[in-house]
C-alpha cells in the first residue's frame, strides 16, 4: 500500500539530509502555531502520546515534546532520522516506511506536517492509506494535516501541486470526521476560499 513507486522524491530527501542541510524554523511562531491552530482544535492535553509521520529531522516532534508530550517521530530518511535522534529533547525517532511500521500503542493524535503525499494529488490511494493510518488512534483520537497551498489549484511541472479546500475536505471524506479547516493563521476555511500560507485539517477518528 505505501510502496514508493518512484524513487525520485525519497533520493532527494536522502541527498537533502545527507548534506547537512534543513528547513528552517522560527521556533517561537511555531510554536504558536502548534499551540494554537494544531493542539487546541485537536484537544490534545499534556502526556498525551502522538506521533508524527514523515516527521524529517524532528523540529516540531522535538518542540511537542518540550511542551509536555510523549512523542514518536517517523520518518524514511535515515540521515534525518539520525539528525533528529542526536536532537531529541526526549522524542523517540524510528527510521522506517509506514507500511511496516507496527506501533506498540494507539496514538491519542497524529501529526503530519509537510509531508509529500499531501502535496500531490489526492487520490483514492491516499485515502486507502489514510484509513490505515487512522487505525493507529485511540478510540476518541484526531488525526492533523498541516500543508502548504496557496489554494490556486495550479499543478506546476516538477513542483508540489496548490491544492485547493475542497480537496482537502473530499480526501478524508468518509475517513474520519472533521473537526475543522483553517489556514495557518487559523482562519476558518469554505469552499472556495483562500487562505494564509496552506490549510491545517483536522479530523477525529
Amino acid at each position: 500500500m505505501f510502496d514508493v513507486k518512484d524513487g525520485t522524491l525519497m533520493k532527494f530527501y536522502n541527498q537533502f539530509y545527507s548534506s547537512e542541510k534543513r528547513w528552517i524554523y522560527n521556533e517561537e511562531k511555531e510554536r504558536q502555531i502548534l499551540e494554537n491552530y494544531i493542539i487546541k482544535p485537536a484537544n490534545w492535553l499534556r502526556g498525551d502520546y502522538l506521533l508524527e509521520i514523515g516527521c524529517g529531522q524532528g523540529f516540531h516532534s522535538n518542540l511537542l515534546q518540550s511542551l509536555g508530550y510523549q512523542i514518536t517521530g517517523i520518518d524514511m530518511s535515515v540521515s534525518a532520522i539520525k539528525t533528529a535522534q542526536a536532537e531529541s529533547s526526549g522524542a523517540d525517532f524510528i527510521c522506517g516506511d509506514l507500511s511496516t511500521f507496527k506501533p506498540e500503542k494507539k496514538y491519542k493524535g497524529i501529526l503530519c506536517r509537510g509531508m509529500s503525499w499531501f502535496h500531490y494529488e489526492l487520490n483514492d490511494e491516499l485515502k486507502k492509506k489514510l484509513r490505515h493510518i487512522f487505525e493507529w488512534l485511540e478510540s476518541d483520537g484526531i488525526f492533523v494535516l498541516q500543508i502548504v497551498t496557496d489554494f490556486s489549484g495550479s499543478r506546476p511541472e516538477g513542483k508540489v501541486h496548490n491544492n485547493i479546500v475542497e480537496q482537502y475536505l473530499e480526501l478524508f471524506k468518509g475517513v474520519g470526521t472533521l473537526i475543522s479547516i483553517t489556514d495557518w493563521v487559523g482562519k476558518k476555511l469554505k469552499i472556495g476560499e483562500k487562505g494564509n500560507m496552506g490549510v491545517i485539517v483536522t479530523v477525529a477518528k
